[in-house]
């Protein structure tokens, strides 16, 4: 099955044309960490997302974008997620998105640290009413994350057919789809076995 991804740049999304375009679910940006001020956001288009998506009778799942440079920073992050959901239910998981490799020296934290940030996220996330999963691309799942078989995967590769070889239960494809609903180029990802 495929679904979208969305967050605040897609703007006002009409998911009642999303699922008559074959959609059966969407990924959600819950919220971000500020670049600048490091402080967690909630997504302005977070709320209507997720209620509208549900109302049209899509599968929902969540992801936090941050770069937690700690394992204390990461298990603020999560449960500032939990708190953020209240109880809502989703069919899929809450994502840890960290993409911010082009500062990893900055931050001073070792391979290791990383991945215990990742695992102390997702099963600070386990351990509520939600499952954990990590979102990274192709080469960072092969050359970063060293615990990816500890718990699922969103993989991040731009191709008509990924040779990754590693585990996953989603492929987001490509960044630049077209599906009526959404203005503009939008992530189409692939779910496998939900």
């Amino acid at each position: 099955t495929f679904g979208i991804d969305v967050s605040s740049w897609q703007k006002d999304v009409d998911y009642e044309k999303v699922k008559e375009a074959g959609a059966t679910f969407v990924m959600i940006r819950l919220g971000y960490q500020g670049s600048v001020t490091k402080n967690l956001a909630i997504d302005s288009y977070y709320e209507d997302n997720i209620r509208k998506a549900k109302e049209a009778g899509l599968k929902v799942g969540v992801y936090l974008y941050t770069d937690a440079s700690s394992v204390k920073e990461a298990k603020e992050h999560a449960l500032w997620v939990i708190d953020v959901l209240g109880n809502k239910k989703l069919d899929l998981p809450v994502v840890f998105d960290w993409e911010d490799f082009p500062k990893f020296r900055k931050h001073r934290i070792s391979l290791y640290e990383l991945n215990e940030i990742a695992n102390t996220f997702i099963e600070t996330i386990n351990n509520s009413n939600y499952e954990g999963m990590l979102y990274s691309s192709k080469t960072y799942l092969e050359n970063f994350w060293d615990n990816r078989k500890n718990y699922p995967v969103w993989l991040a590769h731009y191709t008509n057919k990924t040779d990754y070889d590693g585990d996953y239960v989603m492929w987001q494809m490509t960044s630049s789809g077209r599906i009526p609903g959404v203005s503009g180029p939008v992530d189409i990802n692939i779910l496998y076995n939900k």
